[in-house]
């Protein structure tokens, strides 16, 4: 479903111009949220509790001492959350750059299916899964894969 359009150009009338970028709502998406914003009034998000880097970079991988460049590096856990309670854990050893720090799990998929980065990880669990299921986390930790079952929560 189309939500927004770019314009960012005039006509000499003064009237907006199309500049070919469009913004669209999977309908995956629409499917899963409107049920409970017509029910209920809102709907609930899953949630970890993570702070991450959205894309690990070459230099950061290298700083971080990352077997890839791939993957949803954990830099902060919120204590009491999913992700505290799964045991999963933020970088916490310094590295030349002060706001890197090394250490931390690296998410590589959940349930199974390979995760590029932080954006692709959200858009699976807001597609596929609701607060109270329990996912399985797939890590590096200390160059060891490990998975991880963690339970999502509702967005606060």
């Amino acid at each position: 479903m189309n939500v927004a359009i770019e314009t960012t150009s005039f006509n000499i009338m003064g009237q907006p111009v199309n500049s070919g970028i469009g913004f669209a709502v999977s309908i995956n998406i629409i499917k899963r949220v409107v049920p409970d914003l017509i029910s209920q009034g809102f709907y609930d998000y899953p949630y970890i509790g993570i702070t991450t880097l959205s894309e690990i970079n070459l230099f950061q991988q290298e700083t971080l001492g990352l077997p890839r460049a791939n993957g949803v590096y954990i830099l902060d856990v919120t204590a009491g959350s999913p992700a505290d309670e799964a045991g999963l854990i933020a970088g916490n050893q310094p590295t030349d750059n002060p706001t890197l720090p090394a250490g931390g799990d690296l998410i590589i998929a959940v349930d199974g299916i390979p995760v590029q980065d932080f954006n692709e990880m959200i858009t699976y669990l807001i597609t596929n899964k609701s607060p109270g299921d329990t996912v399985i986390m797939h890590i590096l930790r200390d160059d060891q894969e490990m998975e991880v079952p963690l339970t999502l929560a509702k967005r606060p």
